[in-house]
């Protein structure tokens, strides 16, 4: 099985979902090379995401992305679970650090799914071991796939 849903719950960023989908399957098929993966997207309000935050995880405030993984319900998927995304919170932290939304959405998505393959974020060298992770996939996937093709909004994305 070879799946992925997306599921859009925000209005705050218009988001063309075939792009994002194609962003995925590649990530997924040719650069981690998975044959047999579930995989659901939400993307969330900033206040959804403050919502999932405090629930799941008894954190306060926004976040970018949280994920869940399912494995254990289906042992023979290399990937099934759950990657929560915030547009919203992608375009703040864009501006910040002066980089095209739709990049940094991307980023989150790819760290959703190193977490999905036991990449931990908690401790500082096992932090390094992702980033540098996240960091060559993204660049990747930015050589591959026209990552602005993610925007609704015509133009409004250049990387």
């Amino acid at each position: 099985m070879n799946e992925i849903q997306v599921r859009n719950r925000q209005r705050a960023c218009r988001i063309r979902i075939p792009p994002l989908l194609q962003v995925a399957r590649h990530l997924l098929e040719n650069q981690l090379h998975l044959h047999a993966y579930a995989l659901g997207l939400h993307l969330l309000t900033l206040s959804g995401m403050i919502a999932l935050n405090r629930r799941w995880l008894d954190h306060e405030g926004p976040t970018d992305v949280i994920t869940f993984d399912h494995r254990a319900a289906d042992p023979s998927l290399c990937l099934y679970g759950e990657i929560f995304l915030c547009p919203a919170q992608a375009q703040i932290q864009a501006r910040r650090f002066r980089v095209p939304w739709t990049l940094e959405l991307t980023r989150y998505l790819v760290h959703g799914v190193l977490h999905l393959q036991d990449y931990d974020d908690q401790s500082a060298p096992d932090r390094y071991r992702m980033k540098r992770r996240e960091n060559q996939l993204l660049q990747k996937l930015r050589r591959d796939v026209d990552l602005r093709q993610i925007s609704g909004d015509a133009g409004s994305s250049h990387e």
